[in-house]
């Protein structure tokens, strides 16, 4: 049987050298969720390939033909590209780290129309501003998107409302004072109503909002340590 090629709309998550000048990388599509390239000679200068997979987290449109274990690159172009993020070196290391994070939530060959308009919206949100809360939110979503999506409204045992409380780790969300455990920890208002914003809240919103910058950092803390259990 002669294979087709296919065209696949989306951006690389993450890349990685394989053998001695070709690379592999992670996509995310709108047409089949993440899969795995292959890109023949992706490392040397001159390839034709090259310029597309080393374009910093652009839309792209590639042409490529299924194998027996991943697909192979053979074509494509850029579609759109986010110039503020290829020179800022801040925003590109963050960016990777966040990146190779929702890599290992998405589960391989899922498609999720929600998840490529996510990252397309954070992208555009990222390269008008660095803010630890719009990588906070883009997190917390894709987790959420994927089925780990915390609870910050009332006590996961005893149902009662709760505007403040403890954060149980095991459980995936708040607990009151009578039932906590060692995987809990106290979370202020601030932070529970910050978490509240970065999970239902649009991108371009929190953009828009000054937050207690004391109140960031401890959610930061949160979304990892939430992220490492559930992954």
């Amino acid at each position: 049987m002669v294979s087709r090629d296919e065209y696949l709309k989306g951006m690389v998550l993450t890349s990685w050298s394989f053998r001695e000048n070709d690379r592999m990388l992670w996509f995310y599509s709108q047409e089949k969720g993440k899969v795995l390239l292959f890109v023949k000679s992706g490392k040397k200068i001159n390839s034709k390939l090259a310029p597309m997979i080393s374009e910093p987290f652009a839309l792209l449109n590639l042409k490529v033909v299924k194998g027996k274990a991943y697909f192979h690159l053979i074509g494509g172009e850029i579609l759109e590209v986010f110039e503020n993020i290829e020179k800022d070196y801040k925003r590109l290391l963050r960016l990777n780290e966040t990146f190779e994070k929702i890599t290992n939530i998405l589960p391989r060959h899922e498609k999720n129309k929600k998840i490529l308009s996510l990252i397309k919206s954070f992208l555009k949100a990222v390269d008008q501003k660095y803010d630890i809360n719009l990588f906070n939110s883009f997190i917390l979503k894709v987790l959420s998107f994927s089925g780990f999506m915390p609870q910050l409204n009332y006590c996961l045992v005893c149902n009662k409302n709760l505007e403040k409380g403890y954060f149980d780790i095991k459980k995936g969300g708040l607990v009151c004072k009578e039932h906590k455990s060692d995987k809990s920890f106290k979370i202020s208002v601030k932070s529970l109503n910050l978490m509240k914003n970065l999970l239902l809240k649009d991108f371009q919103f929190l953009i828009s909002k000054e937050f207690d910058k004391n109140a960031s950092f401890r959610v930061s803390q949160i979304i990892e340590r939430f992220y490492n259990w559930q992954i």
